[in-house]
């Protein structure tokens, strides 16, 4: 039980992380800056939390291919979400 609600707490706040950076970015920068940070942070983000999350909780694995893997999946997760949070809602601005 500890171990799922681990895993969906870091699931929910990883995605939180994310928006938020995105949408700060998006507010200083143009939009594919804004994308690549937001990769850049999430994916640090994914493997500084699955790391110290491995001291705690018994599968979350700390070995460097496990980390890198963590990093390869988070980085077109991140950017999906970046994508989706920074565009532009044109149509919005002239109806």
């Amino acid at each position: 039980m500890f171990e799922n609600t681990v895993a969906i707490f870091d699931f929910v706040l990883s995605i939180v992380f994310v928006v938020t950076t995105a949408k700060w970015a998006a507010r200083r920068t143009n939009r594919i800056k804004a994308v690549l940070f937001t990769c850049a942070v999430g994916a640090v983000y994914s493997v500084t939390t699955d790391f110290a999350l491995s001291f705690f909780v018994s599968f979350y694995d700390r070995s460097l291919s496990s980390l890198t893997i963590g990093f390869l999946l988070s980085l077109p997760i991140d950017a999906a979400l970046a994508l989706f949070v920074t565009r532009r809602r044109t149509a919005l601005a002239h109806a």
